[in-house]
Order: C-alpha cells, then structure tokens, then sequence
C-alpha cells in the first residue's frame, strides 16, 4: 500500500515538473515575442540621447512626393515611403525635381532637458517648411512651425528641431529639390554643436577631386594667358576663340568645387542654369 502511494505521488510530482517546465518555455517564447515586436515598433523612433555627431534616416524616414505645394491639411494624406529614400540617394529623376517632397520621421527625447538638432535633407533644397505633431495624436496636433523658429544662421540649407525634454515629436519636413543632375535625398540629423565640423568633414570628403579641379583650373588660366599673348604678337582671331572657350571651361571646374555644399542664391543659379549656359558658350 505505502509502495503504491509513494508510486502515486512520483507521478504527480513528475507530472508537475513537465507542466511546469512547458509552462515555463511557453511564457519564455512569448516574453520574447512580444519583445521582438515592441523593439520593432520602437526601431522606426530616433533616440536623441543616441545620437553622436550626426545620424542617417535612411531605414527610419518615410518620403512622399506630392505635385503641388503641401498644405497643413493634407500632410498626413500623403504616402511615406521608406525605400524611396534609399532608391533617390545617388540621383533624382527628372519627375520629382518639379514637385514638392515631404520627409516624415520620430525622435524622441528620453532626456531630463530640452534637446536641439539640425535637419539636413540635402546640399540642394529650398522653400524648407516644418510640421511637427505629437506622436499619441498626430492628426489633432499636427502644426506648421514658423520659419523664424527653425532658421539656421550658420548654414541655411539647415533646419532647427527642438524636441522637448521627455517627449515624442513626430517631424514633417516640406521642400523643394533644385533642378540640378547632382542632386539627391541624404536627410540626417546633426548635433546642435557639430553642425559647423560636419560641414568641413562633408567638404573634406571631396578633397581629392577637388585639388585635381584646382590643377586643371590653374593649367587652363596658364592656356588663357598664353593665347591672349599670342594674339597680342600676330592678330590671330583663332586664339581668342580659343582663350574664351578655355575661360568657360575654367569657370565650369572652378565654381563647380568652390560652391560645392554651399547655400546660396548664385550657387542654385549656377548649378540650375548657369553651368549649362557656360558650357553651351563654350562649345
């Protein structure tokens, strides 16, 4: 009898052990889960606090083109696409270059104070508006935020976002691309105190090219004076023509490195019309 019992109550606690056990795997699978999930919807917030120096927003901003300039109201009508971004960073199509562009994105400020960062979407850009909304009620938040507030004076191409402390903003950033074939979207978020180093690092990149330009702009000055020389000693007209078609050449490389990531007027006419009209006197 007591062999029976003993026999009973192994059961009962081998039996316990095995629900236990798959009890336990159960809710291990499905912490895990609901983990892997929150971390997937989390992944799409850009965390303030963990930005160093700057950060792209390739895999975290959404575009949208729209024909026609963006009102408040229709701003969250739009399609954000997130793989638009990276099909348009090395070149734009000819398309959108005459419509407007929306870039949508979420940043979040775990910080005790209140957090600054510079918006660059690109080095050719213009009529720059932003929206900003709260992230729990987007569509009764939603609001455009005056120029005045978001103007840089160190580089105008940029935007200023200011994300209050413990807070989720969503951004909605209006603009208008150049109609320039070196154009592309490359949106990143600077730190308030790093965009003046950023900006020499960026120019820095291009240092290589850029020395080669400045060679052949020198060597082509040299022709210039040459010619001119020439043509003071035998009155040959071909070396006039000559000298002007290596000062268009000149004036092409020269300001195509000078004004490179430079944010001005004579910059956008130059690379929207001007270097066509130079190349064309040239020719």
């Amino acid at each position: 009898m007591r062999t029976k019992t003993s026999h009973s109550s192994f059961s009962f606690k081998q039996t316990y052990h095995q629900r236990r056990s798959v009890l336990c795997t159960v809710v291990f699978l499905l912490s895990t889960a609901f983990a892997g999930s929150a971390q997937y919807i989390d992944s799409s917030i850009i965390e303030v606090t963990r930005i160093r120096f700057f950060k792209q927003m390739f895999s975290e901003a959404g575009l949208a083109i729209s024909p026609r300039e963006i009102s408040t109201k229709d701003v969250l009508n739009l399609d954000y696409k997130k793989d638009l971004l990276k099909k348009y960073q090395v070149s734009l199509p000819g398309e959108i270059v005459e419509n407007s562009a929306m870039i949508r994105f979420t940043v979040a400020n775990a910080s005790d104070t209140l957090e600054k960062l510079y918006f660059l979407p690109g080095f050719y850009t213009r009529k720059m508006s932003v929206f900003t909304a709260d992230y729990n009620n987007v569509t009764g938040t939603i609001t455009r935020i005056h120029d005045s507030l978001t103007r840089s004076e160190r580089y105008r191409g940029a935007r200023i976002l200011t994300i209050n402390a413990r807070d989720t903003a969503v951004f909605f950033i209006q603009m208008q691309m150049l109609r320039t074939s070196s154009n592309n979207f490359y949106p990143r978020l600077i730190e308030i105190d790093y965009l003046r180093q950023w900006l020499q690092w960026k120019k820095s990149e291009d240092y290589p090219q850029d020395l080669v330009t400045y060679i052949a702009s020198g060597i082509l000055l040299l022709m210039i004076f040459y010619s001119l020389a020439v043509y003071m000693q035998n009155r040959n007209r071909e070396f006039i023509y000559y000298s002007a078609y290596a000062f268009c050449t000149f004036i092409l490389l020269f300001f195509k490195s000078l004004l490179n990531t430079e944010y001005s007027h004579f910059n956008f006419f130059f690379e929207e019309y001007l270097d066509f009209m130079v190349m064309v006197s040239g020719i």
